[in-house]
């Protein structure tokens, strides 16, 4: 459902555990802590709401009771980072919210997002009109403060209710469009032998005769004389692997922060394969000019690590919202020179799991082993 369609069915509902409706824009640059509390209250109630739909503040909107609720529109917006870095250092921990600046019928609304989170929060220090250590609670349309039974009942599902809310589930991806999604996933290798370097000939080299019985080699300077044996070492390393990404999708209700997968692949015998893509041979360029094709400066979210009992790869996906879905951006390569099934230990993690979830994942490789001579690398004319 796109954000338009969302608030015009907003529009029409009334105010309770899961809406608001202000006529006008916060104050929070140039006010008072009393005027700055009013904001902050509303964020940190919604938050700690008995509610199972998330909570949306429609700022430029007049409520009509028992009718279609008034657009009147703001003439200025709440800076999001700084509306975060503000409620956020105050509360005893984030609140994890969102504001968006909307044109709506030709008027420009705000629009404040409260996922439904784990709860409790509450201010660290006094603020305003709001005392810290007291738990702020949204009630129908008013605001009130949680009694000692709820504030339990909040505590309890930090330890049970709240988790069965968050469901993380593992897959890997793999196909040239990543089309397949898989928990177990089948694919074809070649473990190819090749021949040794000196069985190659030089790449931009010409020979020419001088005379009788003469014959001189006039190399091309600007050519990669290696260029054979380095395509052959490429294809070869290639051959052997598959490309990967993984996937971790969120079923539950609430979203997941700071999402992070561990593979460990057991393999002590070490017949498996396992790298990032810049452990494996670059491909080769017939000159020295070659094009800069590497993102420089970019952060990976994958790493691969040979460790004593076999291989750990690591994968960073961030935050995934609830019913969403996230794949690493990288791709992280599993190979084998003999036919096998790998078998993958998963851990999922999350600032919001009490611990990590296991997964086991597999792979499975058809490897078919081709013995290649220096005519296969070569072009047909120089076969």
């Amino acid at each position: 459902m796109s954000l338009q369609t969302l608030i015009d069915q907003l529009l029409f509902e009334e105010e309770g555990n899961t809406l608001d409706f202000k006529s006008d824009q916060y104050r929070l640059s140039s006010s008072t802590d009393e005027e700055k509390s009013e904001l902050l209250k509303d964020i940190v109630a919604f938050a700690n709401a008995w509610r199972r739909a998330d909570a949306y503040i429609l700022i430029g909107v007049k409520e009509v009771k028992g009718g279609r609720s008034e657009i009147v529109g703001i003439s200025k917006h709440l800076d999001d980072a700084h509306l975060q870095q503000f409620i956020n250092s105050k509360t005893q921990r984030p609140i994890d919210f969102s504001y968006k600046a909307v044109q709506h019928e030709s008027a420009q609304i705000g629009v404040i997002h409260i996922p439904v989170q784990r709860r409790l929060f509450y201010l660290l220090k006094d603020f305003g009109r709001l005392k810290k250590s007291v738990v702020y609670i949204r009630r129908g349309s008013s605001t009130d403060i949680a009694s000692i039974d709820e504030i339990s009942t909040m505590g309890a599902e930090i330890n049970g209710t709240y988790r069965d809310t968050l469901s993380l589930e593992a897959f890997l991806i793999s196909g040239q469009h990543d089309e397949i999604v898989e928990k177990r996933i089948d694919c074809k290798l070649i473990n190819a032998k090749i021949p040794d370097d000196e069985h190659f000939p030089d790449y931009g080299v010409a020979y020419m005769n001088g005379g009788p019985d003469v014959r001189f080699a006039v190399p091309d300077f600007t050519s990669n004389r290696d260029y054979y044996r380095e395509r052959a070492k490429y294809l070869q390393a290639h051959w052997r692997v598959h490309a990967f990404k993984l996937g971790v999708k969120n079923s539950g209700a609430v979203p997941a922060r700071d999402v992070k997968v561990i593979f460990d692949i057991a393999d002590e015998e070490r017949p498996s394969i396992a790298c990032e893509l810049d452990d494996l041979p670059s491909k080769p360029h017939s000159n020295y000019l070659p094009l800069l094709n590497k993102a420089f400066g970019k952060v990976p979210d994958v790493s691969v690590k040979r460790m004593t009992y076999g291989w750990r790869i690591t994968c960073h996906l961030g935050k995934i919202q609830p019913k969403d879905m996230a794949t690493t951006q990288d791709y992280f390569y599993l190979g084998a020179v003999t036919s096998k099934s790998i078998r993958i230990d998963a851990q999922v993690f999350s600032d919001d799991l009490p611990e990590p979830k296991q997964e086991t994942l597999e792979v499975g490789f058809e490897v078919e082993d081709r013995v290649y001579s220096v005519s296969d690398f070569l072009p047909k004319e120089e076969g």
